[in-house]
């Protein structure tokens, strides 16, 4: 065990203050979160690291430190003796640098629920994103890595020139924050650099001119050399985050996202506000309002946060399945079409489609009321998991892609599926999963901080301890 002595200090005498509660007081002492962060917290004791991997990899937990482990969390019940060991592993690395997770330690152990899932094209997502960040009331805070020109990148440009044509109706002015990743020589000296707003047209983001009612500032985050900002979440008025494993970038790939709520938008807001790091200019409005833990959350369709969603639900399973359709027969789909994310409809070439797609892309082109639908989908209850809130059986695309997992190789689905079956493939496909009602539950936020040296020592942090601990 990992003893208490003057040089490894223990967890519990680890400030309970948070960036952000430091950052709210508006004290004149603390302008930023830098300033937030040392005020609470001291410098990494590099030379622990040795220490710190005995302690994980080594070290059989006790009972009485996996009660330790469940008190220092946020959480409502006591979570698993699992789930304990591997945050009992993570509050170690605490004790060598306190910020080891890029989070506050008392908000590193928390709760919350997740109402929605989706999993399929980066486009769903995205679409997902769009209509979250039209609907914000006061601050959006969006996180991630590549920030590619494309399809991904106009559809939030769209979406904050959206956002503010609806702020400017209401009279009102929303704050949004974007971190991005793309090294310039500028980070050779810093590692976090305002992009000013000459700048924006390279990447494709909207001039202040163009969104009149939203402030934007956009904080390029890199530590040279192979420090890498790899987060990718998005914060909407501190109630709700959207966690996603695709960046701003189009990629044809099958990609995860969940929205949580609860006590957890905490965490990411604290996470966030250490990953900014310099000031805020303007400053974040939602400083002093928490999340809630102990919300009635809602789920379904009930929950106000989705309801705005609903309609766009149709026109992304109507593409998700033509994607998939066109992947299993070999073409190579448009699959971003939805007109009321775009700019302008692009022109798709039909030469490379089959008579099935071509006929499904067609009537996916006049999906515009709920009524009309791509042949798959007429039926939209049936194409969301959850919604009728009961558990679906293992189903034909659900067999067909357990059996391409069992090897790295079984990438094409079977040449030998006859068309029909190649339709049900595509018919079952479900991206939106809508989960049954449920309890806050425990959730450990592990991160780790960039690491711009090209060498492998910094293992003593929250994220390595939890793979490493399993």
């Amino acid at each position: 065990m990992l003893k208490y002595d003057e040089d490894c200090p223990p967890i519990e005498s680890l400030s309970q203050e948070t960036v952000t509660f430091v950052l709210a007081k508006k004290t004149p002492v603390v302008e930023n979160p830098q300033e937030a962060a040392e005020s609470l917290f001291s410098k990494p004791l590099n030379h622990l690291r040795p220490r710190i991997n005995h302690e994980i990899l080594e070290h059989e937990i006790t009972p009485e430190e996996l009660d330790a482990a469940a008190q220092y969390g946020r959480f409502m019940e006591r979570p698993s003796d699992l789930f304990l060991k591997l945050f009992h592993n993570v509050l170690c690395t605490l004790r060598r640098d306190p910020l080891a997770g890029c989070v506050s330690p008392s908000l590193i152990g928390t709760t919350g629920v997740i109402p929605l899932s989706i999993i399929s094209t980066i486009p769903d997502i995205l679409q997902h994103y769009y209509h979250c960040i039209i609907n914000a009331k006061k601050e959006i805070l969006l996180a991630t890595n590549y920030w590619e020109k494309g399809e991904s990148v106009n559809i939030i440009g769209k979406a904050l020139r959206d956002l503010s044509k609806r702020a400017g109706n209401d009279n009102r002015y929303i704050i949004v924050k974007l971190i991005i990743d793309h090294p310039t020589k500028e980070n050779l000296i810093h590692n976090h650099n305002i992009l000013p707003p000459s700048k924006w047209p390279d990447y494709d983001i909207p001039s202040p001119e163009e969104m009149p009612n939203v402030s934007l500032e956009v904080n390029n985050y890199h530590r040279i050399i192979l420090g890498t900002f790899h987060t990718k979440f998005m914060i909407v008025d501190r109630r709700m985050v959207l966690l996603n494993s695709n960046n701003i970038q189009d990629r044809p790939n099958l990609e995860m996202m969940s929205h949580f709520e609860g006590d957890i938008v905490n965490s990411f807001y604290d996470t966030f506000l250490i990953s900014w790091w310099i000031p805020f200019k303007p400053h974040l409005v939602c400083l002093n309002d928490d999340a809630s833990a102990q919300n009635h959350f809602h789920f379904g369709m009930n929950n106000t946060k989705l309801v705005s969603i609903q309609r766009p639900l149709q026109q992304a399973i109507a593409r998700a399945r033509l994607l998939l359709k066109c992947h299993l027969e070999k073409q190579a789909p448009d699959v971003y079409l939805d007109k009321h994310v775009l700019v302008e409809e692009k022109k798709t070439k039909m030469n490379g489609l089959s008579t099935i797609a071509i006929k499904a892309l067609g009537q996916h082109r006049r999906v515009h009321s709920p009524s009309v639908l791509v042949k798959a989908t007429n039926d939209l209850t049936g194409a969301i998991v959850g919604v009728d809130m009961n558990p679906r059986p293992e189903t034909p695309m659900t067999h067909h892609l357990n059996q391409a997992a069992k090897s790295a190789y079984a990438t094409r689905p079977d040449e030998n599926l006859s068309s029909t079956e190649l339709e049900t493939l595509a018919y079952d496909f479900t991206p939106f999963i809508f989960h049954q009602a449920h309890a806050p539950f425990p959730i450990a936020l592990v991160n780790r901080s960039p690491y711009g040296k090209p060498i492998h020592v910094d293992t003593a942090n929250p994220q390595d301890a939890a793979w490493m601990g399993a």
